[in-house]
Parts: structure tokens; sequence; C-alpha cells
């Protein structure tokens, strides 16, 4: 039998297990006095222990959730990033426990490119052109990616000897390239319509606005790096994104939190890069410019109910920010944390706080061994301009590389 040590809540109310890769920012954007969460995912990272909540070990092959959803005296289970890719172990929890959430059968439609581009191109949104790999990737510029794709690591540019597949025997498919600017649109889905909640511009390791080791650059040109936050019109007409999200809810029997990665060309032409069909890691950065926490919303919609939540401050004055701006930093060599751990390398406690300029999450334990290409933190910061989130995020980032390893990440002196 599975023991929880610590007490979710004191609400009394059964939990709810929130269970993906890393689930730090869900249970921020869960707390209430009326939720009482449960967490499982990779990595147990500081700021999710201390958050109060209970946490349960997850592999990267995620076997261990059935048995949690099924032991476990549960309210109810949602996923994040990560189980997407793993219909079938959706399907086993969905015998176990109410699922707040998409079903794994809307999952398994999800994934197939064909039907999705059907159902979006009345839209006018484009979704590039999509082969299964057999053989030699055909001519023109395309990109090999992984069936069971997470945050872009494992996309790289295809060639013409490409293999079918990837290490350990990973099944790849090919998809015509678009360049251009890439960005998320979340959205809520309710009784077969979506209400989009906002659009952040997304940024991966070749992003210019962003201080990026030279070593992740070369070795994943794709890798999610996080995102600032923007108009949703900057992404593309706001009618037009209306109609493809109600598009999808309704074709997909969407529920709850979704969120959708877009390209935009430098001829302004829109592209659908993928579907999410769970909380996204774009989200809290709405949350925060918004001051409303997205996942009790989700769980009212999931059960056909509304909520009504009540807003909080994300800075000391209650002056919403204008831009809230998130960077994920990954350490391009294999990296020991030291036992003080990151905040006090990067100048104490008030980085915990929720109105410093510049928020630490996603901190690993002190003691930890990560490989090369794996996350060290996130940073998010505040401002009222663009520009301040973004000076702000350059300075710290580069901060924190040249503290852990001077000589290895050097070019992060540049811009400083």
């Amino acid at each position: 039998m599975i023991q929880i040590s610590q007490t979710a809540s004191n609400s009394g109310l059964k939990p709810i297990l929130i269970a993906g890769c890393s689930v730090r920012a869900a249970v921020w954007s869960a707390r209430s006095v009326q939720i009482a969460c449960i967490a499982a995912d990779q990595f147990g990272d500081v700021d999710l222990r201390a958050s109060g909540v209970a946490w349960l070990p997850l592999s990267s092959d995620y076997h261990e959730l059935p048995e949690y959803v099924q032991q476990l005296d549960l309210s109810g289970w949602c996923y994040t990033g990560g189980l997407e890719n793993h219909p079938e172990l959706l399907r086993q929890c969905e015998r176990s426990a109410p699922l707040f959430g998409v079903r794994s059968y809307s999952v398994e439609r999800l994934r197939d490119p064909i039907l999705l581009s059907r159902v979006v191109e009345p839209t006018g949104i484009h979704v590039p052109e999509t082969r299964l790999m057999t053989g030699k990737a055909p001519d023109g510029d395309w990109l090999l990616k992984p069936w069971r794709s997470g945050g872009g690591q494992r996309i790289r540019q295809a060639d013409r000897a490409g293999a079918q597949t990837g290490t350990g025997g990973e099944s790849f498919y090919l998809q015509r390239r678009v360049r251009g600017v890439p960005y998320s649109v979340s959205f809520l889905a309710r009784n077969g319509k979506g209400e989009i909640l906002g659009a952040v511009r997304q940024f991966i390791a070749t992003s210019s606005e962003i201080q990026v080791s030279r070593g992740i650059r070369l070795q994943f040109p794709f890798l999610f790096c996080g995102g600032v936050t923007c108009e949703v019109g900057e992404v593309a007409s706001p009618d037009v994104l209306q109609d493809l999200v109600d598009r999808l809810v309704q074709e997909f029997e969407l529920v709850g939190l979704c969120g959708i990665d877009l390209i935009k060309t430098d001829t302004s032409r829109t592209c659908l890069l993928e579907v999410n069909p769970r909380y996204t890691a774009t989200m809290e950065l709405l949350e925060r410019r918004s001051g409303t926490r997205f996942l009790p919303q989700h769980f009212a919609a999931c059960q056909g109910k509304e909520a009504t939540i009540p807003a909080f401050s994300a800075t000391k004055d209650s002056v919403r920010p204008m831009y809230v701006a998130k960077q994920v930093l990954y350490t391009p060599t294999g990296l020991t944390i030291g036992e003080e751990g990151l905040v006090s390398l990067l100048g104490g406690s008030f980085l915990q706080a929720s109105d410093a300029e510049i928020i630490l999450a996603d901190q690993p334990a002190p003691g930890s061994v990560l490989q090369a290409g794996w996350p060290i933190c996130s940073l998010i910061s505040l401002g009222r301009t663009e520009e301040q989130c973004l000076r702000t995020l350059r300075y710290y980032a580069g901060r924190l590389a040249i503290v852990l390893d001077q000589e290895k990440w050097s070019e992060y002196h540049r811009d400083l």
C-alpha cells in the first residue's frame, strides 16, 4: 500500500493527484483552500516539496502511475506534460478514478496528423506537411520528430540518409520545416466551446531574446526554453484563433485546460504544430499576468461547473505586471548541485518571494546529479515592459551560469 507521509491539505476533502514530468507549476496553480493535492513527477523539486503537498516519484516511463491512482483514496486525478505520450497508461488510470482532463481516446485522435490537418484547414491555419518515415528523407527542408515528444529535445534536422528510428529504437516521423516565431495559445474548453486565456511568444534554444549556453544551442536547437507573454493578436486574428479553438474542442471532445503550439512565418502565415491536451508550461505566465489561477477552473470545467476563483497579487504593490517571462536553464555538461542549493548561489531567499523581480523555480535538490541536456531550473521575471523582463532573465541566467562553472559557461559573459 502506498504511504503518504505528508498531509496534502487541512480541508478534509479527498485529494486530487496531479501527475506529469514536472508538476511544480500545476500544483502552484491548483493552490486553493478547497483543493487538496498530491504531486507525482520525475523531479520532486525543492520548491514543489516545500509547498506542503505530498510527493510521489515517477520514472521516465510513468509506469508507477496506474498503481498510484488505484491505491490512493482520490476525488480524481489529472495529468500534465509528458503523459499525453502514453494514452495506454491514461486508459488504465481512467478505470480507477475520475479523470479531470482530456480522455485517452481523444488524445490518440489528436496524434493523427492527417485528421488534425483536416479539422484545422477550414480555419485558414495551416498544418505543415507530415509524412511517415519510410527510409530516406525526401528532398527539401524536413524535421525529424519523435512520436513521443516533449519539449523539443529530440527534434532534429532530417537528412536524406536519416534513419527511421533514433537511439533505443525510438520511432520518428517527418514534418516539413516551417521557419518563423513560435507561440503558444492557452484556452479553457467547456461545454463544447473554448475560452482563449492568452498567448506566449516561445523561446527555443536558438532564440535571440535569451542567453543559452553554446553547447545546448548546438546540440538541441529546437529545445523549449520558456517564453514571454504577448497579445493574442500577435499570433493571428483573434477570430481565426477562436474558430480554430472551437473546432478542436468539438472535433476532439476537449475539456478543461489545453494549449496549442503555433509558428508565424515572416510572411505572417500562421501554422499549427501541435495540440497539448493539458496544462502547459507557459500557462503560469498568463496566470501571473492576469492574477488568476487556472487549474481550479480546469477542475470545475471537467465537472461541468463554473468556478469563481479569487484573484491573487503577483506583485507586492498589487499592480499587475504587463509582461511575464520565463526561461528554463539547461546544463550543457554533467552538473552536481552543491549542498548549498541554487538559492544561496543566486543571492538568498528574496528569490523565493512571489513579488521578487526574479523567481527561482523548479529547484533541484542539493546533491542532485544532472546529466548534460537536463534542466537546471526555471527563472520567472515580471516587469512593466517586455525588455525589462528579458533583461532580468539575461542577467540572472548569466549570473547563475558563471557561479556554477565560470570556465565552462564563459559564453554567458556577453551582454551582461
